[in-house]
């Protein structure tokens, strides 16, 4: 009996040559797929997902734009670090705006690197090529 295999579907530790036929004939189609692996369950196996190639470009955006919001707030840091040396060598105190926005860009950083994770970890087989351990999950 054949597997019947679907868009969203997840396979633990491993998955079926079914779903790598699936991705194939998905290619060229508005509902084109691919294999990618996500996130352990809670003991630790991995999981893979057939995912709409759309959905992974979508997220590959969003994890741009918020990795470059990141970039900015780490330039913001750099820019003032100057400040935290000046206080520690010569005493002189830093003013409240910088204090404040410093903590802003810090607190800025940790809630983009939680929107950061994502449930994809990588692409295993795109419809093309398999990559890294995907070859062997056949």
């Amino acid at each position: 009996m054949q597997n019947i295999i679907k868009t969203n579907q997840i396979f633990k530790d491993n998955y079926p040559s079914e779903a790598v036929d699936f991705c194939l004939s998905s290619k060229g189609t508005e509902n084109a797929c691919s294999i990618v692996e996500i996130v352990p369950d809670e003991q630790g196996r991995k999981l893979f997902k057939i995912k709409k190639d759309t959905e992974i470009v979508e997220e590959g955006k969003k994890l741009s734009s918020l990795h470059e919001k990141i970039i900015n707030c780490k330039s913001y840091l750099r820019s003032t670090d100057w400040y935290i040396v000046r206080k520690y060598e010569r005493g002189l105190s830093i003013p409240d705006d910088v204090v404040a926005k410093r903590q802003q860009a810090r607190d800025e950083i940790d809630l983009l690197r939680d929107q950061m994770k994502t449930e994809t970890i990588r692409i295993v087989f795109d419809g093309v090529k398999f990559f890294e351990t995907g070859e062997n999950n056949q």
